[in-house]
């Protein structure tokens, strides 16, 4: 007959791969703020706990395999929440697997007693997602209310594509809705990067860098760039503002700057919340859970990617979810209601971005197939992501998709006014409209072309792949007009002539002259000057090179 302790040992070698399982899903769940007792959580953790249970019957079977299971398992979830490269996760691998070896016969309880404080310590703590500095306060507390708000891939008002059916539409709509709201726009301003954290640093100190930060994975924690104290920001704070910055976790934008920012609240790049009130499937859900928890982690990501193909593994990259949805938007209309006066706000959000699943009303949807480009298909959400439809914004497309993909594309967009609507509504409400100074503006262009511009050696590059990449929205309120506004402008030339004339501030672009950066695809992290002068002299601007 067993003794006691023999059954006790067993049972925490079962429960143990469940709880440490369990782990890394009550974590994702926690840090995207997702309900944990949805039913696609309930099947997720039902998931975990089954496949947790399988491992530890097998685990039962010898003392090795036990120690060999759980320090694989509690190294593979460590790696996932970790971040880490292949060397540092075999050293981890090692260490655990000496350590159970040593202490077989409480090594499953200790692993129980482990992760399960982590987990419990992770429900207590919450989402990671905001962080306060509140000790940072205007210096004048009677400034009106400043909005800079950052709209990802937002193409310019010329660069939008009119031979797209929809195009005309899309132009239109957003001309007029600038026009009826008292916007200056710039349509012809335009980046000179197509990647967000070279535009971003140099906008914000007013320069034009050849440096590429550019890295080629960007996961839930993976901080590509961090803004260290920008010229932008100590303008902003010396005029007497204190910084509330809303943005996506893959910029830092607050840590190296934590003197001038009152509030700093991120959000996920691939935001599970934007699902949760979707008509999706409980299975789509649970799939995408499981992507977006395997995506984080660079290593796995890596090797997911290069044995994709070769496995037959679905694409991971058509199943990013949306970083802003409602509960995003109602935050910062929330803090911007609580705070009318004496605050710079600094938002920046990832919309019109792919993937386009929202419509114009920016409810949750599958994106239009290439037979029914402009119809309306019954939702099929499942399908249409799981077969790749969803439209990742990288270029290369042939002229049938690059056609539908601007055609979701343009429903973002109109999903992205209703969000800036909501947004002046709120400062109508609050009755700080008519003096609030609002700064609004892309980081670079939709990125929708046949073609992406790498190189201006490449002969298929053609004149409209660089307005797809390159043009960019810039549209300002309460701030005075100069007449350059129909000018071919880059951005951070705009934006230092906002601070002068909206925080005089004795602000100039250092160089004023019009060229853009091309990103030569290759190791050598180099970005290759390109001169340019108009949009419709394009294709004469590209004869002569």
């Amino acid at each position: 007959m067993d003794s006691p302790d023999i059954h006790d040992t067993r049972a925490a070698t079962i429960a143990a791969p469940v709880v440490i399982l369990l782990f890394p899903c009550i974590n994702l769940l926690v840090h995207h703020q997702y309900d944990l007792l949805s039913l696609e959580s309930f099947f997720l953790f039902s998931l975990a706990a089954g496949l947790g249970c399988l491992i530890g019957v097998v685990a039962l079977t010898y003392w090795a395999v036990q120690a060999l299971c759980l320090s694989f398992l509690s190294s593979f979830v460590l790696v996932l929440q970790l971040n880490t490269e292949i060397q540092g996760t075999l050293v981890i691998f090692v260490c655990l697997l000496v350590l159970c070896l040593i202490f077989r016969r409480v090594s499953a309880s200790l692993i129980i007693v482990f992760f399960g404080a982590m987990t419990l310590t992770g429900m207590l703590r919450g989402s990671e997602n905001l962080q306060e500095n509140a000790d940072v306060r205007p210096l004048d507390s009677e400034l009106p209310i400043y909005i800079h708000l950052i709209f990802d891939a937002h193409i310019g008002l010329e660069g939008i594509p009119t031979d797209i059916p929809g195009g005309t539409e899309a132009k239109d709509a957003l001309s007029s809705f600038l026009d009826e709201r008292g916007f200056t726009s710039y349509p012809k301003a335009y980046s000179r990067y197509i990647s967000t954290a070279n535009s971003i640093s140099n906008l914000f100190n007013f320069t034009s860098d050849p440096s590429n930060y550019f890295r080629d994975r960007i996961t839930r924690m993976s901080t590509i760039h961090r803004l260290e104290k920008p010229k932008y920001f100590e303008v902003l704070r010396n005029y007497g503002y204190a910084l509330r910055i809303l943005h996506p976790q893959y910029i830092d934008y607050c840590s190296a700057n934590s003197d001038w920012v009152s509030s700093c609240s991120g959000y996920p790049n691939y935001n599970l919340l934007s699902l949760q009130n979707s008509p999706a499937s409980v299975g789509y859900k649970v799939k995408m859970m499981l992507q977006v928890m395997l995506d984080q982690s660079f290593m796995v990501g890596k090797l997911y990617f290069e044995n994709a193909e070769i496995l037959g593994l679905p694409e991971l990259e058509a199943a990013k979810t949306p970083g802003v949805n409602d509960t995003v938007i109602d935050s910062l209309l929330l803090d911007i209601e609580q705070h009318p006066a004496g605050y710079a706000f600094v938002v920046h959000l990832l919309t019109p971005h792919s993937p386009y699943v929202y419509d114009e009303n920016c409810n949750h949807r599958h994106e239009r197939s290439p037979a029914d480009a402009r119809g309306s298909d019954p939702m099929q959400i499942v399908q249409d992501l799981a077969n790749n439809t969803v439209g990742i914004a990288s270029g290369n497309n042939s002229d049938e998709s690059r056609a539908r993909r601007y055609q979701n594309y343009f429903d973002q967009m109109a999903c992205t006014r209703k969000w800036f609507d909501q947004i002046l509504a709120t400062l109508e409400k609050s009755g700080v409209a008519d003096q609030a100074v609002i700064v609004a503006h892309s980081d670079h262009g939709s990125g929708v072309s046949r073609t992406t511009p790498l190189s201006i050696f490449n002969r298929n590059v053609v004149p409209q792949d660089i307005i797809d990449h390159y043009s960019s929205f810039f549209a300002t309120r309460g701030v005075e007009r100069d007449g350059s506004e129909g000018q071919f402008l880059a951005l951070e030339h705009i934006l230092a002539k906002v601070v002068r004339k909206a925080l005089s501030a004795d602000v100039s672009p250092l160089n004023t002259s019009n060229f853009i950066y091309m990103e030569r695809g290759d190791e050598t992290q180099v970005l290759d000057r390109y001169d340019v002068r108009d949009f419709l002299q394009l294709e004469a601007s590209l004869s002569q090179q």
